[in-house]
């Protein structure tokens, strides 16, 4: 079966805005993915290579003008730079907060206690990726897994004397 036929198998076209939704697989960043040549693809790129100037070796990013990460329509998708794409993502308010430290030891400590990843990352307003991300050591990898203690302050003057006694 060639590629186009295996892509179209897996679409439902939406009359009300155009879009081409994915029915297959997805990533948990809402993507359609395809496995092809032994590994996932993701399919608005597989689309982008079939349909418009786009070669995967030319560092180019495929954007959704649609703004819908299952929409594989090529009239929806676009080439453009990684700062097009994040500046897009600024616009549209889908760039997340930024974390600190604190946050993100935070999102350690709660996976640890058996909070999922999507309550972790709606609590922190980030994607469940970044969580993800954190959790496996794949960015703040420099942070510990835990606050370290600050020391307690005698504030008494009888807690001085006592240990003196």
């Amino acid at each position: 079966m060639l590629l186009l036929e295996r892509l179209l198998a897996r679409v439902v076209r939406n009359e009300s805005d155009g879009c081409w939704i994915w029915t297959g697989a997805h990533t948990a960043g809402g993507y359609g993915a395809l496995w092809l040549d032994g590994e996932a693809r993701y399919v608005h790129r597989l689309v982008a290579a079939l349909f418009l100037p786009w070669d995967e070796m030319s560092g180019k990013y495929v954007l959704h003008m649609c703004d819908r990460p299952s929409c594989c329509n090529p009239n929806h998708l676009r080439v453009g730079s990684h700062q097009e794409n994040m500046a897009d993502a600024s616009a549209k308010g889908r760039l997340s907060k930024k974390l600190q430290a604190a946050d993100v030891i935070e999102i350690r400590r709660l996976r640890a206690a058996g909070h999922t990843q999507q309550d972790l990352a709606e609590r922190f307003g980030v994607s469940r990726t970044t969580v993800q991300q954190i959790e496996r050591r794949e960015t703040w990898r420099h942070l510990p897994d835990e606050m370290e203690e600050t020391p307690k302050l005698s504030c008494s003057p009888l807690d001085s004397l006592a240990e003196s006694a």
